[in-house]
């Protein structure tokens, strides 16, 4: 049994590519299936009995089977049960605006990554970098300059995989800092692990928060809408907006014909992001918001009292001594602005995505035990949800299937973008009566619990 029998063929593969680099045999690859997402597949006959591909997938194993007493000084920590185990958390930005407009959010992962290479506590930075390839618009990438980590900034929501850059790093024996989103960080924690190599190498894990990924149809849908027929030459996805808060950057298009198109979120992408078109199916049995398995993990700080600043402000959750010097000296000589923030307001502004990640998809787990022969282990098998949540979750299912089916079928010219939209919009429209009810109703305990308490206060 290896990798693509248990996890590809039950569509729980995330497109980490990590098992592709591990294979004994070479008998795994990964490229994009029909869904635009990144699939591992097999290219030949397994070894009997290997199972090394299953051992680092982060799909296979519950997070439970990394104990994080053997990655951290736990004993030293604080601990929560969303944020994981900590030392710190912040918030922050760079003191350069306009490298702090140039990043997603404060510039913080960015200005990291400079500092780690700086003062050769790594040799190189492997992160997520733009591509010229039309059909693959992002790609990881080995970094060495201080210059082309600050050109690579910002955010990436387009599938990438580790494949290319773990084979450097075992043929290269140096020390490197490796940014990724939390299923990547766990199948790299199993793989440093089960390697000694990897282990020696790999020298800091920087997690970003996550609440879903994205197949390329999300990028072609946007093309899409612009109605601009030329190849893409680039994409930026986090644009500064000045006249909105951070809550409402820019996503902006740019082809190769020279013309560009841009979109708001709030008014173009929001309700694609809310509604999770286009979401790979392995996100919804994921419970890993904040890296919990990072060395450091970095984020947007959409708490009220940061949310208008249009060049954004990073929340940072530290789990690494090392890091957190770093981060001190920052503040020393001047570069960077940080200060504490409680673990819970962190925790807060991520509500939405815990509600989805950490509670919900106790639905989804249950549905495909009944359904699929494997199902990937969650930590929280006794959450409750509503019979309204649970409906909820039933027309999202519906809704996510349907962009990824519809929009294959955008892909092989057999519908047309407004049909697309059209048969999309009677879900939602199903779904927003639901979540209308559940808001109505939510808003009507309040209530009732209100004049609980007052009715109590006037008896005494």
């Amino acid at each position: 049994m290896n990798v693509v029998k248990k996890i590809s063929e039950n569509g729980y593969c995330i497109g980490c590519g990590i098992c592709v680099s591990v294979c004994p045999n070479n008998s795994l690859d990964i490229g994009f299936n029909s869904y635009g997402e990144y699939e591992v597949f097999s290219t030949d006959e397994c070894i009997d009995n290997c199972k090394r591909c299953l051992d680092i997938c982060p799909f296979f194993k519950n997070k439970q089977a990394l104990k994080f007493e053997n990655i951290f000084s736990v004993d030293s920590m604080q601990y929560d049960k969303n944020l994981g185990y900590f030392y710190n958390t912040y918030y922050g930005f760079v003191k350069n605006n306009n490298k702090r407009k140039k990043s997603a959010s404060g510039g913080l992962t960015t200005w990291l990554l400079k500092r780690l290479l700086r003062n050769n506590y790594v040799d190189f930075a492997i992160m997520v970098t733009r591509s010229n390839n039309p059909d693959k618009l992002f790609k990881y990438e080995v970094i060495k300059s201080e210059e082309l980590i600050q050109k690579s900034s910002g955010s990436a929501y387009y599938p990438v995989e580790l494949s290319g850059v773990l084979d450097f790093i075992k043929s290269n024996e140096k020390k490197f800092a490796v940014v990724g989103l939390p299923c990547f960080i766990r199948g790299l924690r199993f793989l440093k692990k089960e390697s000694p190599i990897y282990e020696n190498r790999i020298k800091f894990l920087i997690g970003l928060t996550c609440g879903q990924l994205k197949s390329k149809f999300f990028t072609d849908y946007l093309k899409r809408k612009s109605s601009i027929k030329s190849n893409i030459k680039e994409i930026k996805f986090r644009k500064y907006n000045k006249n909105d808060g951070a809550d409402n950057f820019i996503v902006k298009i740019n082809f190769k014909n020279n013309e560009e198109a841009s979109f708001e979120f709030k008014n173009d992408v929001k309700n694609l992001w809310v509604n999770r078109h286009f979401m790979p199916v392995a996100c919804r049995y994921c419970e890993d918001v904040f890296a919990e398995n990072a060395d450091v993990t970095f984020m947007d700080a959409w708490l009220s009292e940061f949310i208008k600043e249009p060049l954004g402000t990073n929340l940072v959750v530290t789990r690494n001594l090392k890091i957190n010097k770093i981060l001190q000296n920052g503040i020393t000589d001047g570069e960077i602005i940080i200060e504490s923030i409680k673990g819970e307001n962190v925790v807060k502004s991520q509500k939405g995505v815990i509600e989805y990640k950490k509670r919900k998809n106790i639905f989804n787990f249950n549905k495909a035990k009944k359904e699929k022969e494997y199902v990937p282990e969650i930590e929280r098998k006794n959450n409750k949800i509503s019979f309204i949540e649970k409906k909820e979750m039933h027309y999202l299912n519906i809704l996510i299937d349907k962009s990824r089916e519809l929009w294959r079928k955008v892909k092989k010219d057999k519908i047309d973008f407004e049909r697309y939209n059209s048969e999309i919009k009677k879900i939602e429209k199903k779904l927003n009566i639901i979540k209308k009810y559940k808001l109505f109703i939510h808003r009507i305990k309040k209530i009732f619990f209100k004049l609980i308490k007052i009715l109590r206060k006037d008896k005494h």
